[in-house]
């Protein structure tokens, strides 16, 4: 089959793009499609490499600017010129006009529209006369307000002065906001901008006063989203379960992020003041922390009692010589990013929801104070002088309230179209608390206790799952709740059976959504969240990945099938023709004849030489596709110096037949050496009937007598050994460490370790 020529750059972004650049990940494509799809909607339609010119490039650049932040619109830059730069490399476009590389910084930028206009601008009343005079004005406040001044800046496309305030200037703008910004961002930009012209007024600078009849932009208040109990304790575990160290430092990441979160929910502290914490400022065996009043957004010092639980997790951080408990290294932003893959990974949020961070913690602390300890007690836990603050920061819908029963009137329907009447009768007041609820029997149908499903109402069952309105699924009896688009989705994978797959399309008409933007990116979306989701609930899709990728990957136009079997793929039924492969049942075709060729030896137990790294990559993808192996299954090894060869997961890897030598290791008639030394080293080993030790390792290789030099001598063999023969067990053990070693060499063919 041939391959159908890509033009549009949003298919070359997918596709040659992303096989140019195999380090990129699936965040930093998706940044690439979100800049594209920036650039097309200005230019009104879907582009091609041939259309990008410097005029687009400058009217896309100065609309983004204008309408939107200001920081993506650079980074969006950023991406569509080093997609440029390749393009023009590959030959689809003329190459990049200099002009384009220069881009000034930010703060020259509007320092250089400043010089341009005649009298004072807003930048210099801010800088110049406002700061100067409020001396308890915090430096990132009055970043926050350079930041409404260069919005404003960007909405005329030049510099604002100070004798321009005026309605015509700023009221356009405001509405500008309201109609592109959040209810918050356009209200906090009006206050900023209303309080530089009502310092300008009062200081005689312009004789035009704030309009008496202003409004400021309506603000909604919903109420506060705290985590439950349930998510929090999610999040706890998949911070326990983080790899890797903390960038920079010599901390442990699931340490550092237990801790960080497990202090943010017991104190609910700000982040800005967590992490400000130093050493001294904490107390274990108090079990208290202090936070410092420089960093806290009142100015007032404040002192968190801590439980067992965050002590302990503190204390696996402490005792280093750092200036901060909880130092960060990179970039803010960056903090929020791994934040935010925490809370993917955990299952608390969706793909598609956005301004989900530390707050969060903040009301949920005050969530929980109040129901266990009462309203004064989150007050005084949030450091809030009143009430009414705390109210802003408490989830109600997790807060127990009584209920009120109201009375009803007595009134009698008459039956119509022969249905039975409806009668109601006076009822008392009652107020029903928290143990007036009915409680389900233990084990009992979860599904029973959603008000509007009749609990004797049958449900869909296809082999071990069944199905019941209102998103409730079962497996193997085991019932749960899914959203709705996740239990509609599931249905039809059930419904299509292993041997079938459903395509993107398919899941957004079940899931309800339109095919906007990128539709592959919404269904993979909805696929990995239902995949979270039974992987969380049902503990035998942990290990084996329940949704897989069906015939190739939905990237090539297919999609994915449900196999809840965990058992490893049977390699018998794995068998090449012609013109292809054939694996239960199914014909899979092929035209590369290489790649025909090297399943076929790999099946008889031969490997892939060295060198063709390339073709053993191919082997390895087109399996993956063909198996329904997730990402992290390897179905291919690679024996160093040697090359390839075949290890389907929870099978026994063939042990490679080899004879060992004085001079190496001779596999299929080919021999192996190791270095000089790794070869007189061997001689000695195979030579010696009983372990030998530093002195007779030194004189093979022609040294004076050294532990330390022996060792080395050793350490470099094994390391040798275990990547020609893939050994995860030691060809070379190490005994008698108190008389200062001795080695032996314990291989012998076959060899199979691990």
């Amino acid at each position: 089959m041939s391959a159908i020529p890509l033009q549009t750059l949003l298919e070359l972004v997918h596709h040659d793009f992303r096989s140019a650049h195999p380090q990129l990940s699936d965040h930093a494509v998706r940044n690439f499609h979100f800049a594209v799809r920036s650039l097309e909607r200005f230019a009104g339609g879907t582009l091609e490499p041939a259309n990008l010119s410097e005029s687009l490039f400058d009217r896309w650049y100065a609309d983004a600017r204008r309408s939107g932040s200001e920081s993506t619109a650079r980074v969006r830059r950023t991406l569509i010129l080093k997609l440029w730069r390749w393009l023009a490399a590959a030959g689809h476009c003329p190459p990049l006009p200099e002009s384009l590389t220069d881009v000034p910084d930010a703060a020259d930028r509007y320092a250089a529209m400043d010089a341009a206009a005649e009298g004072l601008t807003l930048r210099g009343l801010l800088w110049e006369r406002y700061v100067p005079v409020r001396r308890n004005l915090k430096p990132k406040s009055a970043e926050q307000v350079e930041f409404s001044v260069r919005a404003l800046y960007r909405f005329h496309d030049r510099a604002v002065r100070v004798d321009e305030l005026s309605e015509q200037t700023i009221m356009p703008f405001i509405a500008h906001l309201q109609d592109t910004r959040s209810g918050h961002t356009a209200r906090r930009s009006a206050t900023h901008l209303m309080m530089l012209w009502r310092f300008a007024w009062r200081r005689k600078l312009i004789e035009v006063e704030i309009p008496r009849d202003y409004e400021p932009p309506r603000l909604l208040r919903t109420i506060p989203k705290a985590w439950t109990l349930d998510e929090l304790g999610r999040i706890f575990e998949e911070c326990l379960n983080r790899p890797g160290m903390i960038r920079g430092t010599d901390i442990r990441a699931a340490d550092f992020w237990l801790s960080l979160v497990t202090f943010a929910y017991e104190s609910g502290a700000r982040i800005g003041a967590i992490l400000a914490v130093r050493p001294e400022d904490v107390d274990l065996r108090e079990s208290q922390v202090v936070l410092r009043a420089d960093a806290a957004k009142t100015g007032v010092e404040q002192l968190v009692p801590i439980n067992d639980a965050a002590r302990t997790a503190i204390g696996r951080i402490l005792g280093r010589d750092a200036e901060r408990v909880w130092p960060w290294p990179a970039a803010a932003r960056q903090l929020w990013g791994d934040h935010r893959e925490i809370l993917l990974d955990a299952g608390v949020i969706r793909e598609d929801e956005q301004g989900v961070g530390f707050h969060r913690y903040r009301r949920t602390c005050a969530t929980q104070s109040v129901i266990a300890a009462g309203w004064d007690h989150a007050r005084i836990a949030l450091g809030h002088s009143q009430e009414s603050m705390t109210r802003s920061y408490v989830d109600l819908r997790q807060v127990p309230r009584p209920r009120l029963h109201l009375p009803m009137p007595s009134i009698v329907q008459t039956a119509v179209r022969n249905q039975p009447a409806l009668q109601f009768s006076p009822q008392p007041v009652a107020l029903i608390g928290e143990s007036g609820k009915s409680s389900a029997i233990e084990g009992a149908d979860p599904s029973r206790r959603l008000c509007g499903i009749d609990p004797d109402e049958p449900a869909e069952v296809f082999g071990d799952w069944q199905f019941r309105r209102g998103g409730f699924v079962a497996f193997e009896g085991r019932w749960t709740q899914l959203e709705k688009r996740h239990a509609l989705v599931l249905r039809l994978l059930v419904e299509r059976g292993p041997r079938s797959s459903i395509t993107k399309r398919d899941i957004l008409a079940v899931a309800g959504e339109p095919p906007t933007g990128n539709p592959h990116r919404a269904a993979d979306a909805i696929i990995n969240s239902l995949r979270r989701s039974l992987r969380r609930r049902y503990p035998e899709f942990r290990e084996a990945d329940p949704i897989r990728v069906a015939r190739g990957g939905p990237s090539h136009g297919t999609g994915w099938t449900l196999k809840i079997d965990a058992a490893p793929c049977p390699l018998g039924s794995l068998r090449v023709t012609a013109d292809g492969f054939e694996f239960e049942g199914r014909f899979y075709p092929a035209e590369a004849s290489p790649l025909r060729d090297a399943v076929e030896h790999m099946l008889a137990g031969e490997l892939i030489p060295k060198g063709s790294g390339r073709l053993a990559t191919a082997v390895r993808n087109y399996l993956r596709r063909v198996l329904g192996l997730p990402k992290s299954a390897n179905p291919i090894i690679r024996h160093a110096g040697i090359g390839w060869g075949l290890s389907l997961p929870g099978q026994d890897r063939a042990a490679l037949a080899f004879t060992l030598t004085d001079d190496g290791v001779r596999i299929g008639g080919r021999l192996f050496r190791p270095s000089p030394y790794g070869q007189r080293v061997l001689a000695a080993l195979r030579g010696a009937d009983a372990p030998i030790g530093h002195r007779e390792i030194c004189e093979a290789v022609g040294a004076a007598p050294s532990h330390k030099r022996a060792r080395k001598a050793v350490s470099s063999l094994r390391r040798w050994l275990r990547g020609v023969l893939s050994l995860s067990c030691d060809p070379i053990p190490c005994g008698g460490v108190h008389e200062g070693g001795t080695w032996s060499l314990t291989l012998t063919p076959p060899a199979r370790c691990g």
